[in-house]
Formats: structure tokens, C-alpha cells, sequence
């Protein structure tokens, strides 16, 4: 998970951004989002292959996450995760 959260910590924490506190609330709403995941693992809308997308947060704040279930592991792993707005990955 820390892999797949680095980048967003990254992102969401530029320089001169908003307060630390805001940036701290986002990053943990984004982890609860993804925990989700745990529990309804096939919730994302299918794309190629075994790939799901999950849209998480809402209106500018909202993300998407790229992610693979593995049923035998009962295991996912989140590969990816971008803005709402931005395209691709």
C-alpha cells in the first residue's frame, strides 16, 4: 500500500499548497477509500484483463485507482492512482 500511496502523498503535498492539516485529512479519506477494497474487492468497473478502476472522493478531490484482484491470493493491489480529471495512468 505504501507503494501505491507515496506518489499520491507526492502530488497532493505540493509546495506552498494548502495547510498541512487539509493535506493529512485527504491522504486519510484516500486510505479509508482504498480500504474498501478489502472488503468488496470487485466494486471498480472492469477494464482489460483481470484491471479494475475505482473512482474515489468526489468533485476535485476525487481520484481513481487502477487496481488488480488476485482471488487466489484474495489480495489486491492498487497499481495506480490519479487525479479525477487527469487521463491516463
Amino acid at each position: 500500500a505504501s507503494r501505491s500511496v507515496c506518489p499520491l502523498v507526492l502530488w497532493v503535498w505540493p509546495s506552498g499548497g494548502l495547510g498541512s492539516n487539509l493535506h493529512e485529512e485527504r491522504i486519510d479519506q484516500i486510505v479509508l477509500d482504498l480500504d474498501v477494497l478489502a472488503h468488496s474487492p470487485l466494486i471498480g468497473r472492469k477494464l482489460r484483463g483481470d484491471l479494475r478502476e475505482w473512482v474515489i472522493g468526489k468533485a476535485a478531490r476525487g481520484y481513481v485507482a487502477l487496481y488488480r484482484y488476485v482471488p487466489t491470493l484474495d489480495t489486491v493491489f492498487v497499481l495506480a492512482l490519479r487525479g479525477q480529471r487527469k487521463s491516463g495512468y
